[in-house]
């Protein structure tokens, strides 16, 4: 079958149960090889009969093509060949801390912080839930939990946490601003500040974006003069940074949504830093980038 894309989305009417690969291959013509792959890379999603009955519309992601459906379950199937097909290619997710409360990860530039209906598989969130070590998994759960998200095309470090408690006392860190964040990027433009506070309004509401500048560089050898910026954002608006840096005339090097391509077709822009206070352990931990040899460090 050449159909590179399905949306399936229809409610189990018979009274005898089946599984579920052998219903969405006879209703949408996909072999049940293909749906069992399809399912494992996050992109079918079930609601049972009672949720279904009281018109919830909660849906989570089921994976188990032999699950049995009921009358009047649910389902719904995001089936893209192109996406499908696709894996997470090196560099890979990098693990630079773990206990059995949480990780710290590396997420690659190209990698998505957590999935979309049309599946989980190129995203750091699946890639823990599967990677990590053996003392981290030994629990009564498999679940992981995102706590903040990185761009698709900005690499750097994230806090992935393995137990519910672990990310409801993290995310309480995140809405309190204990967590200290530091980005690094590299801009279009020979900066004329030493430090700079941005606090212009994104989608009407308040942003601040404190800006200094390292040094100025040159990139590939090119002629046009670039500035590295260290950056904390204490609000967390949508692609703040790379907005409030484009209003003050200095985008992100590679930044072609925000006014500049380059070609290497890199967003020069890093997650470095994180820094808090574990709040399972009381141990105060920084995670962060060197900057002169790029490799990951935490203390």
């Amino acid at each position: 079958m050449n159909t590179k894309k399905i949306i399936f989305k229809k409610e189990f009417k018979e009274k005898s149960p089946t599984t579920i690969a052998d219903f969405l291959a006879s209703e949408s013509g996909l072999s049940k090889s293909i749906i069992k792959k399809t399912m494992l890379q996050g992109a079918v999603w079930f609601r049972d009969a009672k949720k279904q009955l009281a018109k919830s519309r909660s849906l989570t992601r089921v994976r188990r093509a032999t699950k049995e459906l009921k009358q009047n379950d649910y389902l719904e199937m995001y089936y893209d060949a192109n996406i499908l097909k696709d894996s997470i290619d090196d560099p890979k997710p990098i693990a630079i801390f773990e206990c059995e409360h949480y990780g710290v990860w590396f997420k690659p530039a190209g990698v998505l912080s957590q999935g979309t209906k049309f599946g989980d598989h190129l995203s750091i969130l699946r890639w823990v839930e599967t990677n990590r070590q053996t003392h981290a998994r030994n629990q009564n759960h498999s679940d992981v939990y995102l706590i903040h998200r990185l761009d698709l095309e900005v690499e750097g470090i994230m806090i992935i946490a393995y137990t519910k408690r672990a990310a409801a006392l993290l995310c309480e860190l995140f809405k309190k601003h204990q967590i200290k964040k530091e980005y690094l990027a590299v801009v279009v433009g020979d900066v004329s500040f030493s430090e700079t506070t941005i606090e212009n309004k994104l989608d009407g509401l308040y942003a601040k974006t404190i800006c200094k500048c390292l040094s100025k560089i040159t990139v590939d050898s090119d002629s046009a003069k670039y500035s590295l910026l260290s950056i904390n954002i204490s609000t967390g608006r949508y692609h703040q940074i790379r907005r409030h840096l484009k209003e003050i005339g200095h985008p992100v090097l590679g930044d072609q949504r925000y006014g500049h391509s380059h070609k290497s077709g890199k967003l020069h822009l890093k997650a470095r830093c994180l820094e808090f206070k574990c709040p399972l352990t009381g141990i105060d931990r920084k995670f962060f980038y060197e900057i002169d040899t790029w490799s990951m460090k935490f203390s």
